[in-house]
C-alpha cells in the first residue's frame, strides 16, 4: 500500500459576497495558512510546526499534555499552561489550568460529543486568558483561540463551516462523512470512500483521514484493550492500535496522545516492552520504533500498516506463518546448458501470486534446474507455504532474490503427475514446501535455483513516475 498523491486540497470556500476562507499549503499538502474574510474584517492564522499565530501574533503552541497560551499584557509576553483530559479516542473532553488570580485549578472548557463527533449544544462556559493590566485573568468568552477538539483535530467553525481538518481530508461531524475522497479508496473498496473511521466510532479512531485504527486506553504498563475482530487475527496476527492516555516511558518511546502500531504474538496476553512488543510511533517528522527497549529511527516515516511491517516486521516474533504462493512454472529442455558449464538441463520461467504479512503481490521468477524430465516443453502448477526459521513476520521484500528448490513427482491414475516441493531461501532464513501438479506422465525429480522479482512493486513505481 502506498500513499497516492492527494490533489483535491480545498483552497477556497466562498459564502456569498466578501465572505470566504482561503487556505495555503506547501508542496506536500501541509497547511501553512488560513485567511478568513468576513465583510471588511480579515483574520489570518499561520501554522508553523505546532506554533500557531493569529494576525501575525503568537496565540499558542502545543505540548504533550495540552498547549501553552501566549498573551500580551503590559508590553510583555505572558505564558500559561493548559492541560487536556482526553478519552480513549483522543477526544479532548476537558481543558484545565491554574487560575492566575486565585491560584486554584480551573476548568476552562468542557466538550461532549455525539458518536460521530458533533458537539453537544449544552457544553459548559468557556474561559480564555485575557490581558488585565500588566497581568492576565480568565474571562468568559464565546470561543477560544485553541480550537482542537474531536480526536484532537482542529475545528474549522468560521462562517458556520463546522468541519474538522484532518491531515489528509476534511470531516463533517453533522453527517458523519468526509468531504474528500479517501486517498486509499482502492484498498477499501468494500465501503464508501467518504466513510469516517469505517463507521466504527466507539471502538476505533481515524488515522489522519486515511483509515480507522482500534482504540486503546489505559495508563502505564497496564492498558485496557478493546476486543479485536477476527479480521485482524486472521489477516495480520497483530493489533493495529492507537492510544491517548499512556504515561511517558522514555526507554520505549511512548508519548501521550501519539499514534502507534503494536504487534502482539498472543491475543490473550499484553506483552510489555522487553518481552517482544514492537512499538511504532508514527507521529512527528522523526518517528521512532522500539523493540525490547531498543529504539530505532524511522526514515522515511511510514504511514500505513504495510509500510510499517515492511520496515520493522523483522523485529517481532510470530508463531504461525501466513505466507504462501500460487505458481505456474514453464520449463524448456536445454541440454546444451551443460556444455557451457551450467549444471542444468532445463530453463524455467514462471509467474507467482504471493501473499506475505504485508499483503499480496505478483512475482516473476526464472532460473535453471537439472531434471530427469527430458520433454521439450512442460508446465507445472505449484502451491507452496513458507515459514521463517525462529519465527517472525515474512515480508514480500524477503521473497525477492535467490531460492533453491527441490521437487519429486510420480504419475497418478488420472494422467498427470503429483509431487512435492522443498524451497530454501538461506539469505533470509525462510523455508517452504508444497505440492506440484504436471502432465509429464513419468516419475521425475529436479534440483535447481530460481530468481524472483516483484512485478507489482515495479509497476507501481513506474506508474508513480
Amino acid at each position: 500500500m502506498h500513499l497516492k498523491p492527494i490533489v483535491d486540497w480545498v483552497k477556497k470556500i466562498t459564502f456569498g459576497m466578501n465572505n470566504y476562507i482561503l487556505y495555503t499549503y506547501d508542496a506536500t499538502g501541509q497547511k501553512l495558512k488560513k485567511t478568513v474574510n468576513k465583510g471588511k474584517s480579515t483574520t489570518t492564522t499561520d501554522y508553523m510546526n505546532g506554533f500557531q499565530y493569529i494576525n501575525d501574533e503568537l496565540a499558542f503552541f502545543a505540548t504533550a499534555e495540552g498547549y501553552v497560551k501566549h498573551t500580551k499584557a503590559g508590553g510583555e509576553s505572558l505564558y500559561n499552561y493548559v492541560y487536556h483530559y482526553t478519552d480513549h479516542l483522543g477526544n479532548i473532553r476537558l481543558a484545565y489550568t491554574k487560575d492566575p488570580v486565585s491560584g486554584e485549578p480551573k476548568i476552562i472548557e468542557e466538550n461532549n460529543y455525539y458518536p460521530f463527533g458533533l458537539k453537544h449544544p449544552y457544553n459548559a462556559a468557556i474561559y480564555e486568558f485575557t490581558a488585565n493590566g500588566s497581568g492576565v485573568s480568565l474571562q468568559q468568552v464565546n470561543e477560544k483561540a485553541y480550537d482542537y477538539k474531536y480526536q484532537g483535530q482542529e475545528l474549522q467553525d468560521e462562517l458556520g463551516l463546522n468541519w474538522y481538518s484532518f491531515k489528509y481530508r476534511n470531516y463533517m461531524p453533522d453527517i458523519g462523512r468526509f468531504f474528500n475522497v479517501d486517498p486509499l479508496a482502492e484498498d477499501y473498496s468494500y465501503q464508501t470512500p467518504y466513510a469516517f473511521s469505517g463507521n466504527k466510532v466507539v471502538s476505533h479512531r481515524e488515522l489522519e483521514g486515511l483509515e480507522e485504527v482500534i482504540a486503546i486506553y489505559g495508563t502505564g504498563q497496564n492498558p485496557v484493550v478493546h476486543k479485536m475482530s477476527n479480521y485482524h487475527l486472521k489477516d495480520w496476527n497483530r493489533l493495529k492500535l492507537t492510544y491517548s492516555n499512556y504515561l511517558t516511558n522514555t526507554s520505549s518511546s511512548w508519548h501521550t496522545g501519539r499514534d502507534a502500531y503494536y504487534r502482539y504474538s498472543n491475543e490473550n496476553n499484553i506483552v510489555t516492552p522487553g518481552n517482544g512488543l514492537l512499538t511504532i510511533d508514527l507521529s512527528g517528522n522523526n518517528s521512532t520504533a522500539s523493540y525490547a527497549n531498543v529504539n530505532y529511527n524511522m526514515s522515511p516515516k511510514p504511514y500505513t500498516t504495510k509500510e510499517s511491517l515492511q520496515t520493522f516486521g523483522h523485529y517481532s516474533k510470530e508463531a504461525v506463518p501466513d505466507a504462501g504462493e500460487f505458481n505456474v512454472q514453464f520449463s524448456v529442455y536445454a541440454p546444451k546448458l551443460l556444455d557451457h558449464g551450467i549444471p542444468a538441463n532445463r530453463f524455467n520461467f514462471g509467474l507467482s501470486k504471493v501473499h506475505a504479512d504485508d499483503g499480496w503481490a505478483t512475482f516473476v521468477n526464472f532460473g535453471f534446474e537439472f531434471s530427469t524430465d527430458i520433454s521439450k516443453f512442460s508446465v507445472t502448477g505449484n502451491v507452496n507455504a513458507f515459514y521463517k526459521v525462529g519465527g517472525g513476520e515474512i515480508l514480500l521484500s524477503e521473497m525477492l532474490g535467490k531460492e533453491f528448490n527441490f521437487s519429486v513427482d510420480t504419475p497418478t491414475p488420472w494422467d498427470f503427475n503429483l509431487g512435492v516441493n522443498y524451497i530454501n531461501m538461506p539469505d533470509v532464513n525462510v523455508k517452504g514446501g508444497g505440492l506440484n501438479v504436471s502432465p509429464i506422465g513419468a516419475p521425475s525429480g529436479s534440483v535447481g535455483v530460481n530468481y524472483s522479482f516483484n512485478l507489482t512493486e515495479a509497476l507501481d513505481k513506474f506508474n508513480r513516475n
